[in-house]
């Protein structure tokens, strides 16, 4: 069966095609919009100062540009995570690997934050300042 000049299985192909094509060009479009990520969320210089305050600490007595919070509320927000922006995960093992999805890696954070920032969630929270774990704290669990 023919339609305009076409078979059906050619019509079909050419679908496919055009499906796959689209699918490469979301896929690289996707791969560019997170590279512009990556580079803003990995430069300090880029944050904005609020952003670089919580994830230094708790304010500081006069610190100005340390966001708005309430020290009342229920919902608590981990603040001064600068030393989870030490860690970034291995690579994947293999480009199939099904962990290779959400590395993690200090930009993420950062974006998180700054998102939570941006949308007022921050004001909301009470926040509480991160405790590194130290050696004799860490052997007095087993």
């Amino acid at each position: 069966m023919e339609r305009n000049g076409d078979t059906t299985e050619e019509h079909e192909l050419l679908e496919l095609l055009a499906r796959a094509q689209a699918e490469v060009q979301a896929e690289e479009r996707e791969a560019r919009a997170e590279a512009a990520a990556e580079e803003l969320y990995s430069d300090e210089r880029m944050w904005p100062m609020a952003l670089r305050e919580l994830l230094r600490g708790p304010p500081s007595r006069g610190g100005s540009a340390y966001p708005r919070h309430d020290p009342s509320s229920q919902t608590g927000l981990l603040c001064g995570v600068e030393p989870m922006l030490l860690h970034r995960s291995a690579p994947a093992p293999s480009p199939t690997s099904c962990f290779d999805e959400h590395v993690e890696r200090p930009a993420r954070i950062v974006a998180i934050y700054d998102r939570l920032l941006a949308d007022g969630l921050v004001g909301r929270a009470c926040l509480v300042p991160v405790q590194c774990l130290t050696a004799p704290c860490y052997l007095l669990s087993f």
